[in-house]
């Protein structure tokens, strides 16, 4: 988006703090990235597909004609993704841990059709149980997008930036090697985003 327009982005998705009370909702945050300062990545977690279409016929669109936020960015995509393994932390998975991140890790990964499987078991034996011992890691999600197509999303909640950068660069590089990743990816595209308070929104509607 604009540079010039973040401030007007980021007030207007402070405002989409009217959707807690939306049946099913558990939880939305986001921020920006760390990187490309430019782009936002925002996370919304709901109880099932029927409570997100109910949102979206009956909530969705006065909220957004309010607060006008279509006109502060150039390009959007959105994706669902359903999640296959939580990833526990501090707390026992990516919903858990909401109130208390600050950084979100994202990687996202397009994978090889025939070393789906593999890369499906490698995630939960290898990954999420290295990720569990790390230091500052608070929760997260292994998802698959629920169109047929082998991308799979990795949420985890951080509480700091610099134990999220000693994993990356002490125990990343060895678990890769492990895993054999190369194999199984046709893609990775990993973000790291700072997480606005303003933007955080806790369902009460489940």
């Amino acid at each position: 988006m604009p540079i010039d327009k973040k401030e007007a982005f980021s007030i207007a998705q402070s405002q989409w703090n009217k959707i807690a009370n939306s049946p099913g909702l558990i939880g939305q945050f986001g921020g920006w990235d760390t990187l490309e300062k430019k782009s936002a990545c925002i996370v919304s977690l709901w109880q099932d597909q029927k409570c997100y279409d109910h949102f979206m016929t009956n909530i969705h669109d006065e909220i957004a004609s309010k607060n006008n936020q279509s006109s502060t960015y150039d390009e959007l995509e959105i994706c669902f993704f359903d999640t296959l393994y939580p990833m526990p932390g501090k707390f026992p998975d990516l919903k858990s841990a909401i109130s208390d991140g600050v950084y979100l890790r994202v990687a996202d990964c397009y994978v090889k059709e025939a070393q789906a499987l593999h890369f499906e078991n490698i995630q939960k034996t290898i990954w999420i149980p290295a990720m569990k011992q790390s230091e500052g890691m608070l929760g997260g999600s292994f998802n698959l997008q629920n169109n047929g197509a082998k991308r799979y999303l990795v949420t985890t909640l951080w509480d700091n930036e610099k134990d999220h950068s000693l994993y990356t660069k002490e125990k990343v590089p060895e678990l890769r090697k492990k895993a054999n990743v190369a194999d199984d990816l046709e893609k990775i595209v990993g973000r790291l985003i700072k997480l606005e308070p303003s933007w955080l929104v806790l369902g009460k509607g489940t």
